[in-house]
């Protein structure tokens, strides 16, 4: 059902063009991780990132989140033969692992309002991620 809901959501944010790509890292039977790339569109070909996320979906429920500076790749396990996508790891970046915390505790306080099988909900969900990186826009109080 979360998987039906996912592809409404990235053919609507395609059709939208409101700056935000989603596909699946991996898939499995009871667990996915999507990565999310926010940025915007330059001159109507070329993606530019500005920030990434990580979603770990399980059992259809979103469980957390990752989130990583846009030049960082994630790091990848290879113990079982089989190249696995390292949850563990979080960004060099003290101000990534911080906004993973907090966007972690915002999905924590919604997850009783959530239903993630609603595609309206998914995509509202990751428009309000993608403002995130408004916060490296906004001056802080001694330089403003």
């Amino acid at each position: 059902m979360f998987e039906q809901s996912f592809a409404r959501v990235q053919a609507e944010l395609k059709k939208k063009k409101c700056g935000i790509l989603g596909m699946y890292l991996e898939q499995g039977t009871m667990q996915a991780l999507i990565e999310l790339r926010f940025g915007f569109v330059l001159d109507g070909r070329q993606f530019v990132c500005n920030q990434k996320m990580l979603l770990i979906v399980q059992y259809g429920i979103l469980e957390g989140v990752i989130m990583i500076a846009p030049h960082e790749d994630w790091f990848y396990t290879d113990a079982t033969g089989d190249k696995k996508v390292d949850t563990t790891k979080e960004s060099e970046y003290l101000v990534y692992r911080k906004l993973t915390t907090q966007t972690n505790i915002y999905l924590v306080q919604m997850s009783s309002q959530v239903n993630y099988q609603n595609p309206e909900y998914l995509c509202k969900l990751f428009i309000r991620f993608q403002r995130i990186q408004h916060i490296f826009e906004t001056p802080c109080q001694s330089c403003s």
